[in-house]
């Protein structure tokens, strides 16, 4: 969004960020954790790609499960188990296509 062209761009904007952090945490203290959750949700609620969804309930239904697996944990419990929860659900279904793999037999008989 800003227009950089190089990974230097990004190192630069990392080491802004730090600078503010270091210097702005103290004053950051006094704002109410509700407001400081708002600026989280206003900044994050843009990465959400609501065109990615549709195409995947389209095509295959069980890819959507662990997304909505880890959102379901992360907004009724905590944000880490969310992702936990997600990952597992995610490894399980992965694990459950490899244990259970489609074989196909077939059978020939030759002419003697």
């Amino acid at each position: 969004a800003s227009g950089v062209k190089t990974p230097l761009g990004g190192i630069f904007t990392g080491g802004l960020v730090i600078l503010c952090l270091a210097f702005l945490m103290p004053y950051c203290a006094f704002i109410p954790k509700a407001t400081l959750s708002a600026v989280i949700m206003t900044a994050v609620i843009f990465s959400v790609e609501y065109a990615v969804v549709k195409p995947l309930w389209g095509s295959k239904k069980l890819d959507l499960v662990p997304g909505v697996v880890s959102f379901l944990v992360g907004l009724f419990y905590e944000l880490d188990k969310g992702i936990f929860a997600g990952v597992g659900v995610h490894v399980l279904i992965v694990l459950y296509g490899i244990a259970r793999p489609k074989v196909t037999v077939e059978v020939k008989q030759f002419e003697n």
